[in-house]
């Protein structure tokens, strides 16, 4: 078992915590499959991937979940934490790419239709995962902190080499350009 140090992040205009409860409509998916949006402000095809991808985990057909990672031109701010993540990590070289579970699978630009982005949730939430129990515990601290501490468990006999990616996000934000 590992233990993950607390770790404390501090957070602006942050007025409520939600708890959200996925129902599993895709029963024959063997986890919940995360996906990242990469896309920018002033692309036109950033808005169509981004309602393309909103609309198929609204349709709560899949458990699936999502993060859009906004580069946000002129901005220095988003332009390191997007970058660090979409570029170092995903390794994009341009906007709109959609990310499966890490880089499981990607898709490149705007998709014509949902069928694309379905393909590729289908697929990722099909595949053999290893068996990995995470607890997290957010403790909300005076003065926009939180405080966020948990444990992993390994229950598989051998080593698992992985990475855990955390963020803190709005329960139902949308981004729009």
């Amino acid at each position: 078992e590992w233990r993950i140090l607390s770790h404390t992040l501090e957070i602006n205009n942050f007025n409520e915590i939600k708890q959200v409860n996925f129902v599993n409509t895709q029963n024959d998916f063997t986890h919940t499959v995360f996906s990242e949006l990469t896309i920018s402000t002033g692309c036109p095809y950033c808005p169509g991937a981004s309602n393309t991808i909103y609309d198929i985990y609204d349709s709560d057909d899949y458990d699936f979940n999502y993060v859009s990672l906004v580069y946000n031109v002129g901005s220095e701010i988003t332009k390191y934490k997007v970058t660090k993540r979409a570029y170092e990590e995903l390794g994009i070289n341009s906007v709109p790419q959609a990310y499966f579970d890490g880089k499981y699978s990607n898709y490149k630009g705007k998709p014509s239709d949902e069928t694309p982005y379905r393909s590729k949730i289908e697929s990722a939430g099909a595949r053999d995962v290893s068996n990995i129990d995470i607890n997290l515990n957010v403790i909300w601290k005076d003065n926009s902190v939180l405080e966020i501490s948990g444990t992993v468990q390994n229950n598989e006999e051998d080593e698992y080499n992985g990475h855990l990616r955390l963020y803190i996000v709005e329960p139902n934000s949308r981004w729009n350009d």
